[in-house]
């Protein structure tokens, strides 16, 4: 004689997982940066200037078109890079 069997009643449940939400990093606190654009006049004026006491001493850093161009492109893609890291 065979086992007496009885059916199974199987029950679907549909759960969403639970979704985990980190923590927002810090936000950036950038400094302030000055920006002077120095064409030829402008850089003589500066220079009689300073001779006179009369300007502090500054450094000044040139780029180039393409130069300036390249910094651009780098900062635009700069978002894309730290997006990558912050994937958990």
């Amino acid at each position: 004689m065979a086992p007496e069997t009885k059916p199974v009643e199987v029950i679907t449940v549909a759960r969403t997982a639970p979704i985990y939400h980190p923590p927002l990093p810090e936000p950036i606190e950038s400094a302030t940066v000055e920006w002077r654009i120095l064409s030829p006049d402008i850089m003589q004026q500066y220079l009689q200037s300073l001779e006179a006491g009369e300007e502090p001493r500054i450094a000044y850093y040139g780029l180039t078109s393409q130069g300036y161009e390249n910094l651009s492109m780098t900062m635009g893609k700069l978002p894309a890079i730290w997006s990558r890291y912050c994937i958990l």
